[in-house]
């Protein structure tokens, strides 16, 4: 699996920054977690969801259009 940085909702889509990779899901999302408390200063953050959408997908919304995506 692995975890993006995206921006959604622009009319010029900006492609999604690769942070890192793993088969490991509770680690990518503790990456998350950790990179937008300590590297963004995001401290409330939530999962849209607990399970996967889908397309297999776990969005973390930072703030704004900024999301971390878990994908496949």
């Amino acid at each position: 699996m692995k975890l993006f940085r995206e921006h959604l909702g622009t009319a010029t889509p900006i492609p999604p920054v690769l942070i890192t990779e793993s088969n490991d899901l509770e680690r990518l999302k503790s990456i998350a977690r950790n990179t937008a408390a300590f590297d963004l200063g995001v401290q409330d953050v939530e999962w849209e969801t607990d399970q996967p959408d889908p397309q297999g997908c776990l969005r973390l919304k930072l703030s704004g259009d900024y999301y971390f995506v878990i994908r496949p």
